[in-house]
């Protein structure tokens, strides 16, 4: 009985711990020195915001603890990276401003969220790379958009491209009906899902159980489908 007792005090001690763990006690605005670089790639819960202008700004907004241990690398290959120095499961998000010229690609994972806008009609592709359960609405892209996504990540596209074009695997999905593009090269598999609008041609394959919906009469169309896979109109 004692013993009960005493692993009942116990864990109401650790409860307490843990409860009195995830109070933030002083949130803050941080500036980062970094230039030069057109790629992203972050993690963890970040919370992004990225927008085009002619000067580079980088910010992170949070708990002070967590900034801390934040780490912004301006890394080779023109990458910057955000990313914690230990492992902290009661972290708080952290939301990340982001102000740059010239976009080439964001990577994201985890459960990192991005918000992108200001790059529509960029003559250059934008390249969008989500894993886990990593989310990113994008409004506005290059001549070119090209995606890999996987886990269960979800992109939302909006805008103009000449080329919307790559892979969405596990059960991914790509919600592009609110982006015209020329032309249209996706691949999915698994029980991924894609959303696009094809103004001119489409090449679409779609393996496992996923699903390639498209809207519009593009002339040029090129299916190919295996397994449970399909490509529909809408």
């Amino acid at each position: 009985m004692k013993k009960w007792i005493v692993l009942s005090c116990m864990l109401v001690v650790l409860a307490a711990c843990e409860k009195e763990k995830r109070i933030c006690t002083a949130q803050e605005e941080r500036s980062y020195s970094s230039t030069g670089f057109s790629k992203i790639a972050a993690g963890e819960t970040f919370r992004i915001k990225i927008t085009k202008g002619e000067q580079f700004q980088v910010k992170a907004t949070g708990c002070s603890n967590d900034l801390d241990d934040l780490r912004v690398v301006n890394g080779t290959g023109g990458i910057l990276s955000f990313e914690y120095d230990r492992f902290d499961n009661d972290r708080q998000p952290v939301d990340i401003t982001i102000v740059l010229p010239h976009l080439v690609s964001v990577q994201l994972d985890g459960a990192a969220r991005a918000e992108i806008s200001g790059f529509g009609g960029q003559q250059t592709v934008i390249r969008n790379v989500l894993a886990g359960v990593s989310e990113c609405n994008m409004t506005g892209t290059g001549i070119n958009a090209q995606v890999d996504l996987s886990g269960t990540s979800v992109l939302h596209l909006s805008g103009d491209t000449e080329s919307l074009y790559g892979t969405i695997s596990g059960a991914a999905r790509l919600h592009g009906y609110d982006v015209k593009a020329t032309e249209v090269d996706i691949s999915t598999s698994g029980t991924a899902r894609a959303y696009v609008q094809p103004t001119q041609m489409i090449f679409a394959e779609a393996s496992g159980e996923s699903r390639v919906y498209y809207r519009g009469n593009p002339p040029t169309t090129h299916f190919s489908t295996s397994g449970n896979g399909k490509v529909i109109n809408e």
